[in-house]
C-alpha cells in the first residue's frame, strides 16, 4: 500500500479555492446554515431552535443577521445589535455572533464581515463597533486586533437559569 504524503507540521492541507464571498442578509429560511455555523463554535442548537432564534432577532429591527456566501455555501455568519447606551452620546453596534467556517478561515471572510459591520454601524450613526470573545479564543483575539479592535474591557457573566449555567463555558 502506498504511503500518503505527509503535510508539513503547522500547515493546513490545501483546500480548493472558494468562490469570491458575498454578504447577504439572512432570512428565516437560513436556519440550517445558522445552526451549522454556530456548531462550529461549539454552540449546539436544534434546527427548530436555530430557526426560532433567527426569526426572533430578525423581528426586532435592531438585530440584523448576515451570511457570507461562497457560491451557494454559507461560510460565515454575523449577527449585530444596534442600541443606545447612557454612557455614550452616539449609539453602539455590537457584533453578537461572528463565525467563519473552518474551511473558509484565513480567506478574508471574517474581515469582509467585520468591514460590513463597520460600514453599517457608521451608516446608523454609531460611534462604536464592539464585540466580546472568550478568554481562551486566542486566535479570535488576534484576528480582532488585526481588524482594528482594541481590548478595553472584561466581561462578567452571571447565569440566571440552571440551563444557562450548564451551557456556559467560562473557558471558551
Amino acid at each position: 500500500m502506498a504511503k500518503r504524503p505527509q503535510q508539513p507540521r503547522g500547515r493546513k492541507p490545501a483546500q480548493p479555492a472558494l468562490p469570491a464571498p458575498r454578504i447577504r442578509s439572512a432570512t428565516a429560511a437560513d436556519a440550517r446554515a445558522v445552526r451549522d455555523l454556530l456548531l462550529e463554535l461549539g454552540y449546539r442548537a436544534s434546527l427548530r431552535d436555530a430557526g426560532r432564534r433567527l426569526r426572533a432577532l430578525l423581528a426586532t429591527g435592531s438585530d440584523p443577521v448576515f451570511l457570507a456566501m461562497a457560491g451557494e455555501a454559507a461560510v460565515g455568519l454575523m449577527a449585530l445589535h444596534r442600541t443606545a447606551m447612557l454612557q455614550y452620546r452616539e449609539p453602539v453596534t455590537r457584533i453578537t455572533t461572528l463565525v467563519v467556517s473552518e474551511r473558509a478561515r484565513g480567506t478574508g471572510v471574517g474581515r469582509l464581515l467585520v468591514e460590513h459591520a463597520a460600514r453599517l454601524a457608521k451608516r446608523w450613526g454609531c460611534g462604536v463597533l464592539e464585540l466580546t470573545t472568550g478568554l481562551a479564543r486566542q486566535d479570535a483575539q488576534a484576528f480582532y486586533r488585526a481588524t482594528g479592535f482594541d481590548a478595553t474591557a472584561v466581561r462578567f457573566v452571571q447565569p440566571l437559569s440552571p440551563r444557562m449555567k450548564r451551557r456556559l463555558d467560562y473557558r471558551a
